[in-house]
């Protein structure tokens, strides 16, 4: 979920954004899989990580295809509400 701020020298990763994270990973259900590489998760679990990605950086613009394609319908609601 860190990546952007891994990438970018000119951002700073504060203690907010680490809460932010958190906070983004509990709302799409991905919190308690945090600690576990990429090949550790499922597909879904996959696609809820790059959707807090994508807004870990409050963008004004988030251009989507096919967000929830991997995800039950009652996790796409969570992940549509914070899109």
């Amino acid at each position: 979920i860190l990546l952007p701020y891994a990438l970018d020298p000119g951002m700073s990763l504060t203690p907010a954004v680490r809460e932010r994270a958190l906070s983004l990973a509990e709302a799409v259900g991905i919190a308690a899989t945090l600690r576990r590489k990429p090949a550790g998760l499922s597909q879904g679990e996959r696609q809820r990580v790059a959707i807090c990605r994508a807004l870990i950086t409050r963008p004004p613009l988030v251009v989507c295809d096919e967000p929830t394609g991997n995800l039950d319908p009652a996790r796409s609601g969570a992940a549509i509400d914070l899109i």
